[in-house]
């Protein structure tokens, strides 16, 4: 029996998702994380729903989507992720917190006589990524606390098990996590519409993110995680995207990508040093944007402080996908 937190948090999210898509025909979202709810398979038996919220709110946009040209945005996306473990009492684990500012440099190229588009972007995120706890980094320590009011009391930990802090495995249950980074990625996305009812868009992105040591103050990486987080990855991803609309049933869009990513600046992370996922998702068109997905994902763990865990795991589930080129070939 699913607790209630197990089915209202994912279904709260994909909701607030697709209430807040109404900016989703903007370049920004093409290249955007999605709004999704899924339960996991494979060596992670002990998840029972995991939900993203992640909606960019434009602040500035300036493109012309009649005659293309250089354009401009900035968008800041509250980005929260949530995971829920099937436990005895399922209990919901620490969420992340992972706010960014996203900057994106474009060009449009449009061919309306051939019905063909092209969209050339330079995308600069700055963001932040921590999960609200202020706990000592490693097991086998616990942090001095006010008797009275529960708050952390200084930044020493007394060792409880120094054989088991020596291990230097990260506190999976209050232990403070708190990380900003700096990204830097080239999409090049183009679409063209064959006949009247059916767009095909292909996408690809290279780049990647780097997370100095202490960056914008006391809520970058710490001395005891920069070692073994990694500090710089590689990111290359393609999308193939599919919209029919025939006036049938079955009309909506078809996606399928691969991302590879690729860490450096490990020391002593049992975890692999790459991530590769596979996802396949269909949404729709009676369905304003939801979708139903499978990803396929192998490598190392995303989720706060679980990053020295190693995961091969299925991820089935619903997400709110937006907008592709459809609305500058129209």
């Amino acid at each position: 029996m699913r607790s209630q937190t197990e089915l209202v948090v994912p279904v709260a999210i994909l909701l607030i998702g697709a209430l807040t898509g109404c900016y989703a025909n903007q370049p920004v979202h093409y290249f955007a994380p999605n709004t999704y709810a899924f339960t996991t398979l494979g060596s992670y038996p002990t998840v029972a729903f995991e939900a993203q919220l992640a909606q960019p709110i434009p602040l500035v946009y300036k493109l012309d989507p009649k005659h293309g040209g250089a354009g401009f945005s900035l968008s800041f996306t509250p980005l929260f992720r949530v995971r829920i473990f099937q436990t005895a009492s399922s209990p919901t684990r620490p969420p992340s917190y992972m706010p960014k500012f996203d900057a994106m440099v474009m060009h449009l190229l449009l061919d309306r006589p051939n019905h063909y588009v092209r969209l050339f972007a330079l995308h600069v995120t700055l963001g932040h990524h921590s999960n609200g706890q202020d706990g000592c980094s490693f097991r086998g320590s616990h942090a001095v606390r006010d008797p009275e009011t529960g708050d952390r009391a200084g930044e020493d930990c007394v060792v409880d098990d120094p054989v088991l802090y020596a291990q230097r495995k990260p506190n999976l249950v209050d232990g403070d996590f708190s990380s900003n980074y700096v990204a830097v990625h080239l999409h090049v996305r183009w679409g063209r519409l064959q006949g009247t009812d059916e767009i095909s868009a292909h996408s690809i992105t290279l780049g990647g993110e780097l997370y100095p040591p202490h960056f914008l103050g006391g809520t970058g990486l710490n001395d005891d995680f920069y070692p073994i987080f990694g500090y710089l990855r590689g990111d290359l991803g393609y999308t193939y995207a599919r919209e029919l609309r025939r006036g049938q049933s079955l009309d909506g869009e078809l996606r399928a990508g691969a991302s590879y990513q690729a860490i450096s600046g490990l020391d002593g992370n049992p975890a692999p040093a790459s991530v590769l996922s596979l996802e396949a998702s269909y949404s729709p068109q009676s369905w304003y944007g939801l979708g139903a997905f499978v990803r396929a994902y192998g490598g190392r763990d995303y989720y706060n402080l679980d990053f020295t865990r190693t995961i091969y795991v299925l991820q089935v589930g619903l997400l709110f996908s937006y907008a592709g080129l459809n609305s500058y070939l129209e």
